[in-house]
This record gives C-alpha cells, structure tokens and sequence, in this order.
C-alpha cells in the first residue's frame, strides 16, 4: 500500500540545512530519495519499532523518526 509522507517543519529544515551544507548535495538527495521510497511504499518493515507506531530507521548517513497513520495512509517524518 503506498503512503503519503509529510515532513514535519523541522524535519524538513534539517534536511534542507544538511543539503545546503553537504559537500555533495547530489549524493544527499539520492539518499533522501531511497529514504522517501521505503517510507511511501514499505513503511512498516522499515527499520525499528520504538512506540505504538513510531518507528527510527537508517539509510547512511541519515537516519529519520517516523509515524505510520492507517487511515489515511500517512507517514509523519518527526525527526531527522
């Protein structure tokens, strides 16, 4: 089932931050990407369970706090 993912206002500008800051924004946003995908399309076998249905999972170099809603299905992005 796919997801919407919504970042939060912080976790967004965290990311925007860390790609004007990074050496290689290219390979950045092709990690933010793999990220958005396993969150649209897979979110629940995505890395760890740590309450109800928040989750942290990891794709080198970033790791992201995440929310899976049902209905609609969403996921929240809390934390990066």
């Amino acid at each position: 089932m796919r997801h919407y993912v919504f970042w939060m206002p912080n976790a967004d500008d965290k990311v925007q931050k860390l790609i004007a800051e990074a050496a290689d924004p290219a390979a950045l946003v092709s990690v933010l990407r793999e990220l958005e995908y396993w969150l649209k399309w897979n979110p629940a076998d995505f890395g760890e369970s740590r309450y109800e249905n928040v989750r942290v999972a990891f794709t080198a170099p970033l790791g992201v706090e995440f929310e899976i809603l049902e209905d609609p299905p969403t996921v929240i992005v809390m934390n990066l």
